[in-house]
This record gives C-alpha cells, structure tokens and sequence, in this order.
C-alpha cells in the first residue's frame, strides 16, 4: 500500500530514520515499498534508528520470491548485514507481518535473541474461512485507492470487473501519487502486489516462542471476522492485542501512525539501545 509523493529509491534495504544502537527492522505490505513506515519515526525515541525492508522484485521483477519463507531468508541475509546478532526488533504490516513473524522464527531457530516481534493487522490465511478474504478484485481496489486513483477510474467503461489488466491501465493512465514513476516502475508494484497475495494464500506459519505486539484496524471490513487470537497457535507466549480506529490500508497515515507510535515506543525503550 502506497500513499507518499517522495519516491526514496528501490533497493531492498532503505533507512527511515537513522540512529544509534540496534535497529527497528520493518517488512513492506503488499505492493512491497515501505516508505510508509516514515510516519513511525517521529513518534518514536529520536535516536531509535529504523530501517525498512523492500520487495526486491521492485528493482528486479526477476527475483520475485518463492514463497514466503524465501522472503524471509532474503531478508535475514540483508539484516544480519546490518545487525549480526540479537536482540532483534521486527515489525511488518499487512504481508509484512506474515514475513516478519517467519523472520523472527528462523532466528529463533539460530539461535537468536527477538526482542520485539509487532505486527499491524496482517493475519494468516484461514482456507476454511474464505470470508474472512478479501477477493483479487478488492485487493487491487485498495491498491488503486491507496495510491490516490480516482475512484470513477476503476470501474471499466463495460462494467467489468476490475482485474490486473484494468488496473495497470488505471496506474499508467497517471493523475495519482505515483506519478513520478516510470511506467515499467508502476507495472512492478502490481506485479510484486498481486505475487505477495498469492504467497500467503499457500503459506502456514512457523511457531514463534516469544510474545506478540498486534495491532488491529478497527474500521477495516474483515474486522469483525480477524480477531489477534488466530495468531495464537502460532505464537508460543502472550499476545498483547490493541485497535485502532482506522482501516488497514490507512494504518500509516498521520493519526493512526502516532497511535502505533506510541504503543511501540515505550517497548522499544525496553529492548535496550
């Protein structure tokens, strides 16, 4: 989900805030840019530094991942780069959550220290509830909404429904936030969004043996269907479970970022620097 007019690049690994001590490591949602994540920062300690990770898909749609799990070892490549041991802070939102959860698994699994594990409204995919789903089409409106499309465009002249092919016509057809990039750079996004839904609808969590931070939006449709507790069979400790009265694809915008700030901060404060 995308809704900032500054375009900080593409690589996989981009700082937000810098700082000193350990990082707060935050995973991409869906369309797999995290510039979002910049409205976090001023609502947390000053010399926290925050770093976000990006769909490498973005820079190169051939290396689109696997599965969700090469996801994650991907990115564990990039953050012991950074941090080569614990205790490490992991946060991610929407798809980023399921691929932060798995990250803070496997350093478990390697013996690593996780700190902090906080995901913001990101569950895992429940076949035997598809309700509880969105549909593509629904998914690919809250992409084109987010990005500041105009809402009369994504309906086809035909009345069809909105599919990849409509909704790449609707992004090329410019007048939104993404303007600035190039054609090739918007087929990316759409193509890195639509390959992460698919990923979670053929993944199953690890167990991670920590506690969760979870953050749920209140005002999102599936809500009163998504409850933190389907996380509890993949969360071997206390879930700490809180609601913002925001919808899902709004959750980095300025108000409810200062909520998630101010829930994450006296946490982070003790993890230590």
């Amino acid at each position: 989900m995308v809704s900032v007019p500054t375009y900080p690049g593409f690589e996989p690994l981009i700082e937000i805030a810098s700082g000193s001590g350990d990082p707060l490591f935050c995973v991409h949602p869906a369309a797999g840019i995290a510039w979002e994540y910049a409205a976090l920062a001023p609502h947390l300690d000053p010399g926290r530094r925050v770093l976000a990770l990006q769909a490498e898909g973005l820079a190169d749609p051939g290396l689109l991942p696997d599965s969700v799990e090469q996801a994650a070892e991907r990115f564990l490549g990039l953050v012991r780069e950074v941090q080569p041991h614990g205790p490490y802070r992991l946060l991610g939102w929407s798809f980023g959550g399921i691929v932060a959860h798995t990250m803070a698994a496997r350093l478990q699994a390697g013996g690593e220290q996780v700190a902090l594990l906080a995901l913001l409204d990101c569950f895992p995919y429940d076949p035997a509830s598809p309700a509880q789903e969105p549909t593509e089409q629904e998914y690919l409106t809250t992409l084109l909404e987010n990005a500041g499309c105009d809402p009369r465009r994504l309906v086809a002249p035909d009345g069809a429904p909105l599919d990849e092919e409509r909704a790449l016509a609707v992004l090329l057809e410019r007048g939104h936030l993404l303007d600035g990039l190039e054609d090739h750079r918007l087929a990316a996004v759409l193509q890195v969004f639509l390959h992460n839904i698919r990923l979670r609808r053929r993944f199953t969590p690890e167990l991670f043996r920590g506690d969760l931070l979870f953050v749920k939006a209140a005002l999102e449709r599936t809500a009163p269907l998504n409850s933190a507790e389907t996380w509890q069979r993949y969360v071997d400790g206390r879930i700490d479970s809180h609601e913002i009265d925001t919808e899902h694809r709004l959750m980095m915008r300025r108000e409810p970022a200062a909520g998630i700030g101010r829930l994450l901060a006296p946490r982070l404060a003790r993890t230590g620097r």
